[in-house]
């Protein structure tokens, strides 16, 4: 998997612009686990193009497994945003609202 993180490094420094390989760099790394990595690469993805919900997932993911909760879900919310038709994005939107609300000790607003 490092090979594939160098190969969309080599792409990102001949197009840096293209979000699709900041969002492909960004799962690269975190089957790596280097989340803090992948979260500032799927972040750089969202600038570049803010509409696209695979880049804000891939940062939610990031966030999440950096127990970076209330950000994560502010991503999931983005992506399920751009793509409301898709169930795994609102499958994971879902799990981590639930480690939001666990943290701040709180009831899920759906489990009242």
């Amino acid at each position: 998997m490092e090979q594939a993180v160098q190969a969309y490094d080599r792409a990102i420094a001949l197009d840096g612009t293209s979000a699709v390989y900041h969002a492909n760099k960004a799962a690269a790394l975190t089957h790596l686990k280097r989340f803090d990595d992948a979260a500032a690469a799927a972040q750089r993805a969202t600038e570049l193009q803010p509409d696209y919900a695979k880049a804000y997932s891939r940062l939610g993911f990031a966030l999440n497994e950096l127990e970076r909760y209330e950000e994560a879900a502010a991503a999931y919310e983005r992506c399920t945003e751009l793509d409301a038709g898709n169930a795994a994005y609102r499958t994971a939107l879902t799990a981590v609202r639930a480690k939001v609300s666990s943290v701040a000790g709180t009831p899920e607003p759906d489990a009242a």
